[in-house]
């Protein structure tokens, strides 16, 4: 592993410990390590492996962009930016914001498969699964035509 990849990978085990997902279970284990082993699997970049470890420190943790700039090069700053959903924005909005840089699409959609990992799903109570299914079923084929096979 490059040292950024590393660097993310503890980064993101320090800031999201003590986190847990729906279903109780540690949040980087059962999320975070799945959606950088899926963006390294489908053919990620090292920008992009190093940025699926950072996807959610902006959004869950007290980490900023401006922090992630002091370590990490830009292009990978640049996708965890687009990857932060911006508080009030309209989810589609969001994923149309996303599709727009091509580097975060593949992440995003590592990120919705981890999401809609039947083994967490089946967990979870029914109002909220079907809600999070109907959500990351209408942003899967905007990113995959994103995507298209790259």
């Amino acid at each position: 592993m490059s040292k950024h990849i590393l660097l993310a990978r503890e980064l993101a085990q320090q800031y999201h410990r003590g986190q847990y997902d729906k279903i109780g279970s540690d949040y980087f284990s059962s999320h975070v390590e799945p959606v950088a082993n899926l963006t390294r699997s489908w053919g990620g970049t090292e920008y992009q492996v190093t940025a699926a470890y950072l996807h959610d420190l902006v959004e869950d943790t007290p980490v900023t962009i401006e922090y992630l700039e002091s370590r990490f090069p830009l292009p990978v700053v640049h996708i965890v930016d687009r990857l932060t959903k911006p508080k009030g924005m309209e989810y589609q909005t969001f994923i149309a914001e996303i599709i727009k840089f091509e580097p975060a699409v593949l992440v995003k959609l590592a990120d919705i498969t981890s999401n809609m990992d039947p083994a967490r799903l089946f967990y979870i109570d029914s109002d909220t699964r079907y809600r999070l299914v109907d959500k990351y079923t209408t942003a899967l084929p905007t990113l995959w035509r994103a995507y298209n096979g790259r």
